[in-house]
């Protein structure tokens, strides 16, 4: 690759006795010290690659020397792209082995989580039955405090009797006539006055 060099040559190769793991043996100019990550690397592809250190194992390595651009990223979580990641060399055997102990204890605890994972699914979820629902007595309904205090006003209250209107006097009616019986006397009185004059006035001249 061409972020990683060129003219990698293998010499030879070296084995570990504990996993097996057969590793190139690459000269000390011809091992990048930088590689840039393409889409979909995670820590464990990049360690494996034979131009880096050609075991799995050693993503721990990665995973320190890079501590601050890769955060809290996981050995098997997608890198972004284009990332300049340093590779360590010159690196002890002492180091070597604890980061394939990490590795190895990582390995086991994703196993661990992948069989709890199955195992949960496949379990089937008991229903509950009947001896284990508790019985619930309904309990009884209850008037609301403005309800019974308004039917209480309700039944209290008593309908106002309407007085029933006043008959008019038996003698209103003869109060009133009274005037007008007045009134004809003096205008028959007025007419008697008045013929008595005429009579009278004609027969002083009859005689």
């Amino acid at each position: 690759m061409s972020a990683c060099g060129t003219g990698i040559r293998q010499s030879s190769a070296a084995s570990d006795d504990d996993t097996g793991h057969i590793h190139p043996v690459q000269s000390a100019e011809d091992k990048p010290t930088v590689y840039t990550t393409q889409a979909g690397d995670s820590l464990i592809e990049v360690a494996a690659r034979p131009e880096i250190f050609g075991d799995p194992e050693l993503w721990p390595l990665l995973k320190d020397a890079n501590a601050e651009s890769i955060g809290s990223a996981a050995a098997d979580t997608g890198l972004k792209a284009d990332l300049a990641l340093e590779i360590p060399r010159n690196t002890s055997p002492e180091a070597i082995e604890a980061a394939r102990v990490r590795a190895r204890h990582f390995e086991a605890e994703q196993k661990n989580e992948a069989a709890e994972k199955m195992a949960a699914i496949s379990t089937p979820v008991a229903e509950p039955t009947q001896e284990d629902i508790p019985e619930v007595s309904p309990a009884p309904v209850q008037a609301l405090p403005q309800a019974t205090a308004l039917a209480t006003d309700v039944a209290t209250v008593q309908p106002t009797p309407v007085p029933a209107a006043p008959e008019p006097p038996a003698s209103g009616r003869q109060s009133k006539m009274l005037p007008l019986f007045v009134l004809l006397a003096l205008v028959l009185a007025a007419l008697g006055a008045v013929f008595y004059v005429f009579f009278r006035r004609d027969k002083q001249d009859f005689e």
